[in-house]
């Protein structure tokens, strides 16, 4: 029984180196199968990493980029609020112009409307002193007319015929019938004697 026990117990020792030299190539082959393997899941993670950091940069310029777009939707709004109140001062300014020139027009049109109004009335009065004027040139043609005539009775007649020269030639001649008249009155009454004598004689 010993010995029987005694060559099992050899030839249990005679396999397990057997079976650990197995295992450390099966081992070994293992591991030399899953290197690259392995490689590729560190190649993967990395793959990962610089994808995830990519990512987060992209992210981060979109955030920086989403914050300048904001800032500029802010001053775009502010400057549309500066521009609106701009164009609501020039609506008003255009406003107060536009009813100043409406008040300028119609102060204008008043002027203007009372300039013709004046310029009317001067116009008839003037169109009447014509009238007149045509109607006193026609009476004095008249009168220097008879007055001429009357001279030529006389055998006087003016040097020139004007107002002034008629006069004068009217005035000789009244004076001259004067003096005619006084000398009448004066022999009126020697000759009135002289008639009645003759007759009583007779």
């Amino acid at each position: 029984m010993s010995s029987g026990n005694n060559s099992m117990h050899g030839l249990n020792n005679h396999r397990f180196p057997a079976k650990n030299s197995d295992f450390v190539n099966s081992r070994h082959k293992i591991e030399t199968h899953l290197a690259p393997t392995k490689q590729k899941e560190d190649n993967f993670i990395s793959f990962q990493d610089r994808e995830a950091m990519e990512l987060y940069s992209r992210a981060r310029l979109q955030k920086e980029e989403i914050h300048s777009l904001r800032q500029q939707i802010a001053v775009a709004c502010l400057k549309e609020l500066q521009l609106q109140n701009e164009k609501y001062t020039l609506e008003r300014k255009v406003s107060e112009l536009r009813m100043a020139i409406d008040e300028k027009q119609n102060e204008a049109i008043t002027s203007a409307l009372n300039e013709l109004a004046r310029r009317k009335g001067v116009l008839e009065e003037n169109l009447k002193l014509a009238h007149d004027l045509k109607v006193a040139e026609d009476e004095r043609y008249f009168f220097m007319s008879s007055m001429l005539g009357l001279l030529a009775d006389y055998g006087l007649w003016p040097h020139v015929t004007n107002a002034s020269a008629i006069s004068n030639t009217v005035k000789h001649l009244y004076d001259q019938l004067q003096s005619q008249i006084r000398t009448s009155y004066v022999s009126f009454p020697f000759t009135k004697f002289c008639t009645s004598f003759i007759t009583y004689e007779s």
